[in-house]
């Protein structure tokens, strides 16, 4: 399952979820791949921040690690918003933290970025 914002020719990925009966089959970095392909001038994402002791650190760890393996990079900003950090990553330099800012007004969220 994936929620995101349309931004044309990008996307905000706010939400990437794989059933985890059948997690660990490439259906993840294949959905990924997919939506590479849809929003060729790249996707934004959020991750949660892996930079504070959490109780699910390593699910955290292991989702941030995912994305980079799957060729995001990360944008070195922190975003804050619904009073949780998140590590903005992106597929390519073209999406930027402007994008990913268009996309939260457009849901409505209130976001900061450091």
């Amino acid at each position: 399952m994936a929620y995101f914002v349309d931004l044309k020719e990008k996307a905000f990925v706010l939400y990437l979820a794989v059933d985890q009966s059948i997690r660990g089959q490439g259906i993840g970095g294949k959905t990924l791949s997919a939506l590479k392909g849809r929003y060729p001038k790249g996707i934004i994402l959020e991750s949660e921040s892996t930079l504070e002791d959490a109780d699910n650190q390593q699910q955290r760890e292991a989702r941030y690690h995912f994305y980079l393996k799957n060729g995001f990079i990360d944008t070195e900003k922190i975003a804050h918003n619904m009073e949780r950090d998140f590590h903005l990553l992106t597929s390519n330099l073209d999406c930027s933290v402007a994008d990913y800012l268009s996309s939260m007004k457009i849901l409505g969220q209130e976001t900061s970025v450091i």
